[in-house]
């Protein structure tokens, strides 16, 4: 979130891992990225915006 706060105002940002995910990453943690980016995706979706 705190990614999308200060980056995504606007416009013009674009949430990824990069290239690939890293080796150590847990299924755990790509589905929080995942719904993350779901939730708050775009800066209208952060309140403190």
């Amino acid at each position: 979130k705190n990614c999308i706060r200060i980056a995504a105002p606007g416009g013009a940002y674009i949430l990824s891992s990069g290239c690939e995910l890293p080796h150590n990453a847990t299924p755990d943690r790509v589905s929080f990225f995942m719904e993350t980016a779901r939730e708050f995706g775009r800066s209208d979706k952060i309140p403190s915006l």
